[in-house]
């Protein structure tokens, strides 16, 4: 039973051995510059979705307001006016509640914050779990190097690819790190 014991913890610190000496300056390096580049594109996507966020308020603060005065005029001039202009004053608010309700389901003002928003959690996430991992000691880290940056390099190009980018330039970290020649590019820029 004690033999058993000792050789699973042999075997345990063995593991911990290899998965120290795998995590080296470069994969550091790399797994720095896409938790910076993460934290932009969260930044970036969190300032778009409060755009949109107050964009918005200009379509649903009228139909808001036009709405209620459609009830008012529906219900309450009736004393006053024949019904046949009622009704047309009544067709004439609705029609425009429903030009801006089309005008907003056109540009998918609500679509697109929803997209905006998740976007900025998931690179926020992304970004912690990479910081998680390397302000501790390299003999602290219980992962290999090579699976986490795969696996972290995979999730961070299946975000930037499925995120709602518009021409925009925006400091690249990623781009000196990778760079072949060993040149270091650093006012490498990313269009967002």
């Amino acid at each position: 039973m004690h033999s058993k014991f000792v050789s699973s913890k042999k075997n345990k610190i063995y593991q911990c051995i290899i998965y120290m000496s795998s995590w080296t300056t470069d994969i550091e390096n790399l797994l720095e510059a896409i938790r910076n580049n993460s934290s932009l594109m969260c930044d970036y996507h969190k300032k778009r979705y409060e755009y949109l966020k107050s964009y918005l308020k200009w379509f649903k603060l009228p139909l808001i307001l036009l709405n209620g005065m459609n009830v008012f005029f529906s219900s309450g001039l009736t004393p006053y006016l024949e019904m046949g202009y009622i009704s047309l004053l009544t067709m004439g608010v609705s029609m425009v509640c429903s030009i801006l309700n089309s005008v907003e389901l056109y540009l998918g003002i609500e679509n697109n914050m929803a997209c905006e928003l998740v976007a900025s959690k998931d690179y926020y996430l992304l970004a912690t779990d990479i910081y998680k991992v390397l302000v501790l000691n390299r003999d602290n880290r219980t992962q290999p190097a090579k699976e986490f940056l795969e696996e972290h390099y995979a999730r961070y190009t299946k975000l930037f690819e499925s995120s709602n980018l518009l021409n925009r330039k925006m400091k690249d970290s990623l781009k000196p790190v990778m760079n072949n020649n060993g040149n270091s590019d650093t006012n490498s820029d990313i269009s967002v």
